[in-house]
């Protein structure tokens, strides 16, 4: 696998792909991600999104257009002209709801008592998205919003052209839900802290798809004047929204950071520490940029633009997940709700392995060999806490969605191509006992055979 030789012909595209054991070895003066089309596949039920985010990165920090029903899954339909603010996290081409966390949205110096009042329209024409970037001007407000990541936090930075005591919304209550029943009730416990006058600290549990921790610290360039806290919008709601004011001129710009992590504020601050110490954004996006290129550039492809924005869109939306969710010293939460170190400091969630074992994990054997490992590990480790391995692993808990279990397909191709950076006793108990010892199921789901494993 040091050297790929492979030559293929489709739709008159001839691809060549590029050496790739490392990951860093294919540096190259052209722009692959000039090819790449966020806005591709975010028509109606696409479920993609156009936001920033980085190659298999926790982070994906998008616009809002919409988060009650299954049209909503990436929360984003590119025929929508209003924005409800953006999140720091995404699904991407699935079929159910999750994630959507911390929704942030500017807004003028009105103080709105009702949460849905921040909304803003927009002109398409001021929106733009590229590999690591996305931007829009938001016409309530008049406010160029722009967004990029590391693979663990997101910077926003916002240009108030008319500013009047700015503001921001922070809503975390907010996420994409099947109803708005589910919408307003779906966060269970919601916990936060001004630690000083730039710095909001805070812990959300929620369950949609999966239950969810996550803890998250928040910076600011400038400080907060004010704050108000909106009521509820029912009885049932548990998440706080916040609007943070702020003394700006017109023209002035606020950055904003945000880190996430599953096991802890601590942890959530080493993340940021570590991949956002400062406020350079065009840095930051430019950083993303040149990793979306440095695994673009793996292949290169020959034809004609349209037929390369085809291509190189699709190798991009392969690539935003599994998502590594471990934090940067390899801590994470298990699916037995403890925090644990993971085998070689990597561990991964997102596996939507009835859709992926067929192509995309056999790709990453292909492109991004130096990976798999990592994706086997992480199977390994949670089949390990729950007994069985994933079905469909978010987050690192289980959904128990679609039939069977296809991790057990990707772990045994990983060891038939020579990948052995995985115990292999240690994956074969993982996928003898998945095979053969009954284990728990999701009652509303028919997931396995009646028996509740494979005879």
């Amino acid at each position: 696998m040091n050297k790929l030789l492979t030559a293929a012909a489709a739709a008159g595209v001839i691809i060549a792909a590029a050496a790739c054991s490392t990951g860093n070895e294919t540096a190259t003066e052209t722009d692959y991600a000039a090819y790449v089309n966020p806005f591709i596949g975010a028509a109606d039920n696409g479920h993609t999104f156009p936001g920033a985010t980085t190659p298999f990165g926790m982070i994906q920090t998008s616009p809002v257009t919409g988060a009650v029903g299954w049209r909503y899954c990436s929360e984003y339909v590119y025929s929508d002209s209003v924005i409800w603010g953006f999140t720091q996290t995404h699904l991407n081409g699935t079929g159910c709801m999750d994630l959507g966390d911390i929704l942030v949205m500017p807004s003028d110096g009105s103080r709105r008592r009702d949460w849905d009042q921040y909304r803003s329209p927009f002109d398409k024409s001021t929106e733009s998205a590229s590999p690591g970037y996305y931007a829009v001007t938001l016409s309530a407000p008049d406010v160029r919003a722009e967004l990029t990541a590391t693979p663990h936090a997101a910077l926003h930075r916002y240009t108030y052209n008319r500013a009047d005591s700015s503001a921001l919304l922070i809503d975390l209550q907010h996420g994409p839900a099947w109803s708005e029943a589910q919408y307003h009730s779906h966060v269970r416990l919601c916990e936060t802290q001004w630690e000083d006058s730039v710095t909001l600290t805070g812990h959300v549990l929620n369950s949609v798809w999966a239950s969810q921790d996550y803890f998250f610290v928040m910076q600011f360039d400038h400080p907060v004047s004010d704050i108000t806290t909106l009521a509820p919008a029912t009885d049932t709601e548990r998440g706080q929204r916040i609007v943070a004011g702020f003394d700006l001129r017109p023209g002035e710009q606020l950055m904003m950071k945000v880190a996430l992590s599953t096991t802890s504020v601590d942890g959530a601050r080493r993340n940021l520490q570590a991949e956002l110490p400062g406020w350079d954004f065009d840095a930051v996006s430019d950083k993303a940029r040149a990793d979306w290129n440095s695994y673009l550039g793996r292949i290169d492809v020959d034809g004609t633009d349209t037929q390369k924005t085809n291509f190189y869109t699709a190798f991009y939306h392969s690539l935003i997940q599994p998502n590594m969710i471990a934090d940067v010293d390899g801590s994470y939460r298990n699916a037995a709700d403890s925090v644990v170190k993971a085998t070689g400091g990597e561990f991964y969630s997102t596996f939507s392995l009835w859709d992926t074992y067929r192509a995309a994990h056999p790709f990453y054997t292909l492109m991004v060999p130096e990976r798999v490992d990592g994706f086997v590990n992480s199977l390994v480790e949670q089949a390990e806490t729950q007994r069985f391995l994933p079905i469909w692993g978010l987050w690192g808990k289980e959904t128990y969605t679609m039939v069977a279990n296809h991790g057990v397909p990707v772990i045994a191709e990983a060891y038939r191509k020579g990948f052995r950076g995985f115990d292999a006793d240690r994956a074969f108990e993982a996928i003898k006992r998945t095979q053969t010892v009954s284990h728990p199921q999701k009652s509303d789901w028919e997931i396995y055979t009646r028996y509740g494993y494979f005879p």
